[in-house]
């Protein structure tokens, strides 16, 4: 696969890969559909070059770029910011805020919970989606959201603070209390609407 990015619209959400080890090759080109700035750390860069995709940001240690000198500049042009691998998501984040990005989605492995708390005092402002194999997580900041969905869709949500309550309804069926990790079908096609009493929660979709 290859991505060339002629046109580019900070609208539109950038991709900050972390890891792409179960990510599908399907899932990964419908999100360079709209060919996004791709950013990666070192885990990440490797894993988007073997798959034949341009990066446009590398968030990399110094040691990185004195190994990858070639790797590297066959990303030309590419902007390389020096920067140990704890840190890739914040000085990520932080540099598409400073380029006037709005959103971004984020491929990792690791527990999209995880990520979202530890930005849940700094998003730098922007709406994050995480994906993890065929999961999509969207952080919803305004206590309600509502979604068609075709019968068959899976979904489920969560709250990042103990305790929350997400009341869902569907169609004309009685209003229903989610479970932290109950998943639900949807039975009939229309519009599901999700809230709570906390000022955002997390809504999960299965994606294939």
């Amino acid at each position: 696969m290859s991505s060339h990015h002629i046109v580019r619209d900070e609208q539109e959400p950038a991709l900050l890969v972390l890891d792409l080890q179960s990510f599908a090759t399907e899932m990964l080109g419908l999100l360079l559909e709209w060919s996004p700035t791709v950013m990666c750390g070192e885990v990440g860069f490797e894993q988007l070059v073997q798959r034949g995709i341009k990066v446009d940001v590398a968030i990399v240690s110094e040691s990185f770029v004195e190994s990858n000198q070639e790797a590297l500049s066959l990303q030309s042009p590419i902007v390389v910011i020096p920067s140990e691998a704890k840190s890739v998501l914040g000085v990520g984040l932080n540099h598409l805020k400073r380029g006037d990005h709005r959103s971004v989605n984020i491929v990792s492995e690791v527990s999209p919970e995880s990520v979202f708390h530890d930005l849940e005092h700094d998003s730098h402002g922007l709406d994050v989606t995480i994906w993890k194999g065929n999961e999509r997580h969207t952080r919803v900041s305004k206590g309600r959201f509502q979604k068609w969905l075709p019968k068959g869709a899976i979904f489920r949500s969560y709250g990042l603070a103990k305790n929350t309550e997400i009341t869902v309804v569907q169609l004309d069926e009685n209003p229903t209390v989610l479970a932290h990790e109950a998943w639900i079908t949807v039975a009939k096609e229309g519009i599901v609407r999700l809230s709570s009493r906390e000022n955002s929660f997390i809504y999960v979709e299965q994606m294939g």
